[in-house]
């Protein structure tokens, strides 16, 4: 055992009963190192002081972190949400808080990966103790509390070390301009991130921030070599295809935001192929869509402010469904449409056959309008019988999610009798030789996710709802 490598001990470590791990570690300081090593790659330290009667164990743990550095350097993982701000009659406790965070902090030299859930106080204090340590790339910062006023803004500028890797920034901010020059600070020091989120939203939203200033306001020597981009309250011009040339995901939240015209077509000029995106259907993706094979995943999100022309929307649609969806059918994996509007981009009898033959699709999650739901009580003629007899057959599927819809009238009843009639269609049998992989099927309305399994019965497949959850 302590010839074998800590790669191979890993890849056995699934293959030995648990009862046998503590002999092991005993007699062999090999396999005690790799156990070990694997124990806190996938562990994450929480601290975590919601309210101000959490300071104290917050305290405590502090203390014990600061005065065991040894135990402490092995942390790769760490989560915190420091976001108490009634600290009335916790002065004394918040300033002792305050004094052993960076001391504690500091003797986190292995950490890897940190996440801080809605930064509330201490903010310096955090923000310079997490740029100090020398392995850090993995870091999120995320606002999830509903504030009626901006956060302060973060002060980014002191990640100087150039270890970043993976960066997610969700938050408000109270100075555009100071939030523009620290963030580029970051960016130009850091030109090793390849995974970059940044999510900011104003309320009242203000003047979108534009991504390229990133780059205008600090000499950047050497672009980025992103690979995954995610915007939400961002714009993006032609101007940042220097940082994009290694792209394979693009994700868009909002409408304001999206690129134009000429973004897309530069991404064609410049052979950038993305093999995922994420954002809403309108022309100019379709016709960068339309130049390439190879997409993977593609997530087509809601769609109101685009498709108010429903002429237009249905041009679009049928454009998508019939010309640029077959030419990535050899090789996407994941398909996805969310509320996007018109019952044009629903499944239907008309684009029905446009889910035939996708043979490495694994989930597909789609919406069904409430005439189709109604149409038929025959397993056979109902769109959802066909569509699931359809990706059953395929040989990777995994996953089908339907999302009925309803359109303002769930108080009436009428989603009770929708939901029966597709409870009564999904209780169908598929005969064991048109069924290449058992699917789940999800059913997902008003809250509510019904889940069916396959059921092999009397040789052929029944599929039997097995839970009902709230999400």
């Amino acid at each position: 055992m302590n010839r074998l490598s800590s790669d191979i001990i890993l890849e056995l470590v699934p293959w030995i009963d648990q009862s046998e791990h503590k002999t092991l570690r005993l007699i062999s300081k090999t396999f005690t190192a790799a156990m070990e090593s694997t124990f806190w790659a996938n562990r994450f330290v929480a601290l975590v002081a919601r309210e101000s009667v959490d300071l104290e164990r917050l305290l405590l743990k502090l203390e014990e972190m600061r005065n065991n550095p040894s135990s402490s350097q092995k942390i790769q993982g760490l989560r915190f949400n420091l976001s108490v701000i009634d600290q009335v009659g916790m002065e004394e406790l918040c300033q002792k808080v305050e004094k052993v965070l960076p001391e504690a902090l500091s003797k986190l030299q292995g950490l890897r990966r940190a996440s801080w859930i809605d930064p509330g106080w201490a903010i310096e204090t955090v923000t310079q103790s997490l740029a100090s340590l020398p392995l850090l790339a993995d870091l999120t910062i995320s606002q999830r509390e509903w504030r009626a006023e901006p956060s302060p803004n973060l002060p980014l500028h002191h990640f100087r070390r150039g270890t970043l890797e993976r960066l997610l920034i969700n938050t408000s901010y109270e100075d555009r301009d100071g939030y523009l020059s620290s963030l580029s600070i970051l960016l130009a020091h850091n030109p090793c991130i390849r995974h970059l989120e940044l999510l900011e939203w104003q309320f009242p939203p203000t003047i979108p921030l534009v991504f390229n200033e990133l780059f205008q306001r600090q000499p950047i020597f050497r672009p980025l070599r992103l690979e995954s981009l995610h915007l939400f309250g961002w714009r993006l011009t032609p101007e940042v295809i220097p940082h994009l040339r290694s792209l394979r995901s693009l994700e868009f939240d909002g409408h304001a935001e999206l690129p134009n015209l000429t973004f897309w077509k530069t991404l064609e000029t410049e052979n950038i192929h993305l093999r995922r995106i994420v954002t809403v259907p309108y022309a100019p993706l379709l016709d960068y869509l339309d130049t390439f094979s190879g997409l993977e995943v593609l997530a087509v999100l809601e769609d109101r402010w685009h498709t108010e022309d429903l002429k237009e929307a249905e041009v679009l649609a049928r454009r998508f469904y019939q010309v640029v969806l077959p030419k990535h059918k050899a090789s996407l994996k994941e398909l996805s449409f969310r509320s996007v509007g018109p019952n044009i981009w629903n499944v239907s009898e008309w684009n029905l056959e446009g889910f035939n033959g996708y043979r490495e699709l694994r989930t597909l999650e789609v919406e069904i309008c409430e005439d189709d739901i109604h149409a038929t009580s025959n397993p056979e003629k109902h769109i959802v019988g066909a569509l699931v007899k359809r990706l059953i057959a395929l040989p990777k599927f995994q996953r089908l999610t339907l999302r009925p819809l309803f359109h303002g009238r769930e108080g009436t009843g009428f989603v009770g009798e929708g939901i029966s009639q597709l409870s009564r269609i999904l209780d169908m049998k598929v005969k064991l030789g048109e069924v290449v992989v058992a699917s789940v099927i999800q059913v997902t309305v008003d809250g509510i996710r019904a889940i069916y399994f396959p059921e092999i019965i009397e040789g052929e497949i029944v599929f039997k709802c097995v839970s009902n959850v709230y999400i």
